[in-house]
């Protein structure tokens, strides 16, 4: 593959290049670069790596947790995934190699990861069972049983090494209902289809339109490994600059590579230091975890930062020790299966540190400061102690002069910014359409830049206005990011969505978010896009979710009930529905009447504006048998009673039994079509740094 740019030292400032510096110059956008195949792909990637809609439920984007302002890694003490707080801190993903990806290195390859995080809960558990029986068969003898208890009943909503985690929070309430059916909640390959948003990139990118889960996770594993740090002070240092560092980072220097003895664990060559880390050392921070949590006060406004309360932290944390010998993170040992390897975690590549804090695998050192304080303390006490951790006996003068050293590590250009190369359209033609179709005229858009900036800025382009034409266009020269969101006074425009800038022109839809609550159904019956259709909504009875009162066809009251109206067909077997919006409800559990069966579970926001769609293919709900009402879905099986009566211990085993093995054939048969419908893609992927 190419490279994305040639980047050369002047004066201690990256240039990026004749073109792009007479543009910057000017006050221009940077002149466009040509792009190969691979490049597309890597661009793709890009674009897929901050859309929401590319996850497991399309509600968190993978820069969510792995910000590039911040490092690629994540602010907060505890990061948030879609299923609520993630049990370790984020990684940086810059300079990583091909292989053990996550701090236990649980991962072999970069497309172990990405299918453990975007598909489907039943894949990825299959995924992780799996990967699970093949290290224990590689560890033999030396497994330890115990740890492998602990692994056999783990979610895939969990990371690997840890016992599983609490019930999700989205797409599950909390009285425990199932995961919803809904398209946000659909493969991801599905949902882009429908959005019909990235179609052009996928045809730059691979050489048509269709859009697969192995597609996907090509172009976002290409974008991962592209991802370099950029030159730094050191690098000039290095380079022969004698007067880049100052005295106390030069002094940092020698501490770093003599007597603080860090080279032991870390190289600080861009292009080797990952393959050198990709060890794992036990440095005692997860046996000290534990006490920690349980003696450290946050303020509020860590608690808030966090997005967590103390105790909701100490929640989280208290999932850890679930299993017969868990009492803190196994870390690698959760992934060989084999005690030697207990609380080890992978050694991090140092390159930009300065820039992510908090550090630790669990984010409880908040400053480099307390880093090499805590290493110069000679870590915590802990009987498989790696034997280079130990007191170093360094005074306040030379810890600051680490931490100055470290910071020189900081490249003089952000990590991970994106070209403006010749595929990009540059100008946008995107119009706006109502519920009905017909074109919004005079309308005053706010687009807002989001997702990341490229080449040519130092922070992200500020909003700005304009006014859809006559026939409902809003024209615009595309910001120098990768995506962008329309804003208007009381419109809803693409559900809110982020639109990327490989759109060129397309049709958006804006539903006024006031007076209506919509949502677009979708099936392959086009009788069953029937010009009025109901919504009933779930009763939370005694911690189930039960629709027994749905089913019986008595329900009208409208607290139970939300009556759909067609409005128009949108193309074959897709519709968009709307209701009366009841601005003081929340999003409600609801199933769909189609004839005498009830299709379900999704979620429908009645307050206003666009729900996700629903796919009434999705399964009938069972009527109650014997007083049951059995519903399955996601990462989870409930039953609830809404009648009396209870099937005895066997009976429910079997119904359990039997819902699990059409689940798991359901999955495998969509993952084997899926397979099927991906065309070969002659040129593989190549790897390269920008």
């Amino acid at each position: 593959m190419k490279s994305m740019g040639t980047r050369t030292l002047v004066s201690r400032k990256l240039v990026l290049g004749a073109a792009a510096t007479a543009a910057l110059l000017a006050g221009s956008a940077p002149q466009a670069v040509a792009t190969s195949d691979a490049d597309q792909v890597i661009e793709l990637g890009r674009r897929l790596f901050f859309d929401e809609t590319v996850s497991r439920t399309g509600t968190v984007a993978c820069s969510s947790c792995h910000d590039p302002e911040h490092g690629f890694s994540d602010k907060r003490v505890v990061s948030m995934d879609e299923t609520g707080p993630a049990p370790r801190h984020s990684q940086p993903v810059t300079n990583l190699t091909d292989r053990q990806f996550h701090w236990d290195g649980e991962f072999p390859a970069m497309s172990d990861l990405l299918r453990a995080r975007l598909a489907p809960s039943t894949d990825a558990e299959t995924a992780t069972r799996r990967r699970v029986a093949s290290r224990a068969k590689i560890a033999g003898d030396a497994v330890d049983r115990r740890l492998l208890g602990t692994r056999s009943g783990m979610s895939s909503g969990g990371y690997p090494g840890i016992t599983p985690r609490p019930p999700p929070r989205t797409g599950v309430v909390a009285d425990g209902a199932p995961a919803l059916n809904n398209a946000r909640h659909a493969r991801v390959s599905t949902r882009l289809r429908a959005d019909g948003l990235y179609d052009t990139a996928f045809k730059g990118a691979f050489g048509d339109i269709t859009i697969t889960e192995r597609r996907v996770m090509r172009a976002m594993e290409a974008y991962l490994m592209s991802l370099r740090t950029t030159e730094s002070p050191y690098d000039a240092h290095v380079a022969g600059d004698t007067q880049v560092l100052s005295d106390s980072a030069k002094r940092g220097l020698e501490l770093f590579e003599g007597d603080a003895g860090c080279t032991a664990c870390h190289s600080l060559d861009v292009d080797t230091s990952e393959t050198k880390t990709a060890h794992f050392r036990n440095t005692g921070v997860a046996k000290a975890q534990k006490a920690r949590l349980q003696k450290t006060q946050l303020t509020e406004q860590k608690a808030a930062d966090g997005n967590l309360t103390v105790e909701q932290i100490r929640g989280m944390r208290g999932f850890l020790s679930r299993g017969p010998i868990q009492d803190e993170d196994l870390g690698r040992a959760g992934a060989t299966l084999m005690t030697p390897d207990s609380r080890k975690f992978k050694v991090p590549n140092l390159r930009d540190v300065a820039q992510h804090p908090p550090y630790m695998h669990d984010g409880s050192l908040a400053t480099l400061t307390d880093v090499i304080q805590y290493y110069n303390t000679g870590g915590t006490k802990d009987d498989l102690l790696h034997g280079d951790v130990k007191p170093l006996g360094l005074d306040d003068g030379q810890v600051g002069d680490l931490v100055t050293f470290l910071e020189s590590l900081s490249g003089y250009e952000r990590a991970g910014l994106g070209p403006v190369t010749d595929a990009r359209p540059g100008k946008a033609a995107l119009r706006l359409l109502d519920d009905e179709g017909t074109p919004l005229r005079d309308v005053r858009v706010t687009v807002d830049p989001c997702g990341d900036r490229l080449h040519g800025t130092n922070s992200m382009p500020s909003q700005f206005d304009v006014t859809t034409d006559a026939e409902g266009v809003a024209h615009f020269d595309f910001p120098l990011s990768t995506h962008v969101r329309l804003v208007a006074p009381g419109l809803e425009i693409q559900r809110g969505g982020a639109i990327p800038d490989t759109i060129g022109s397309t049709d958006v839809r804006a539903v006024r978010n006031d007076l209506h609550a919509y949502v677009e159904l979708r099936s392959k019956d086009p009788e069953a896009l029937t010009q009025e259709l109901g919504l009933h909504a779930g009763q939370a009875v005694r911690g189930t979710l039960s629709f027994g009162t749905a089913v019986s066809s008595k329900q009208t009251d409208p607290e139970q009930l939300y009556a759909l109206e067609r409005v128009r067909t949108l193309a074959p077997g897709r519709a968009l529905y709307r209701t009366v919006a009841w601005p003081t409800r929340k999003p409600a559990r609801v199933a769909a009447r189609i004839g005498d069966k009830l299709i379900g579970p999704f979620e429908f926001d009645p307050s206003g504006g666009e729900s996700a769609a629903i796919d009434l293919d999705a399964p009938a709900l069972p009527k109650p048998q014997g007083g049951l009402v059995f519903l399955s879905g996601g990462d989870r099986i409930t039953i609830g009673f809404n009648t009396e009566g209870m099937p005895d211990a066997e009976a429910l085993k079997k119904l359990v039994e039997e819902a699990m093995r059409k689940r798991a054939e359901a999955a495998e048969k969509q993952a084997e079509d899926e397979q099927k419908d991906e065309p070969p893609i002659e040129q593989p992927v190549e790897h390269g740094n920008e």
